[in-house]
């Protein structure tokens, strides 16, 4: 069913993520081409890896973006910045098309990783030029979004709407509303 290939996708994605950093970094579309290609067989692929390749960019820049993240955009009276694992013109895109605007999107390829790691959270802040206690992470993946920023001395905050992480150890919120009226906008 859809659900449980959206969760063994998910799940493939993050092991791939987790394992590529340094050396072994691959950008995420090149990622997504091995990850395809591995489980060509598994999986039965009937049609190309590239074609599944551009499928994941288009909804990386053309997929819908809720109301509450709007609204969010609309409300918050702090800079927002896009942490992004893919290219920042993906996120730029998206941005655009949605008449979102953000202060900067920072690309984790840059620093040879994924957001589960350190060394993407340091890249962030040198490229904003914020310091560790000027900023907050909101993620919505305990594993790849939570580790990194914790790892490096940032404060972060799971946004899990459907409350699906009861046993992630660190701050969480149901909503982005929610998040600004604790913040104080």
């Amino acid at each position: 069913d859809a659900e449980k290939a959206h969760e063994w996708f998910e799940n493939k994605l993050r092991e791939y993520k987790c394992n590529a950093y340094g050396e072994n970094y691959m950008n995420e579309e090149d990622l997504l081409r091995s990850l395809f290609e591995d489980v060509r067989d598994e999986i039965r692929l009937c049609v190309s890896v590239d074609k599944l390749v551009i499928l994941c960019q288009n909804c990386l820049m053309y997929g819908p973006v809720s109301d509450e993240i709007s609204k969010f955009f609309s409300l918050a009276k702090m800079p927002i910045y896009i942490v992004a694992d893919c290219s920042a013109d993906y996120a730029l895109i998206e941005m655009k098309r949605n008449r979102l605007h953000t202060h900067g999107v920072v690309s984790c390829e840059e620093a040879r990783t994924y957001r589960n790691r350190k060394e993407a959270f340091d890249h962030v802040l040198e490229a904003t030029g914020y310091n560790r206690d000027e900023v907050l992470y909101v993620g919505s993946d305990p594993l790849m979004d939570m580790k990194g920023a914790e790892e490096a001395g940032i404060p972060a905050v799971l946004l899990d709407r459907r409350g699906l992480y009861h046993d992630a150890e660190c701050r969480r919120t149901r909503s982005l509303a929610s998040l600004l009226v604790n913040l104080g906008d």
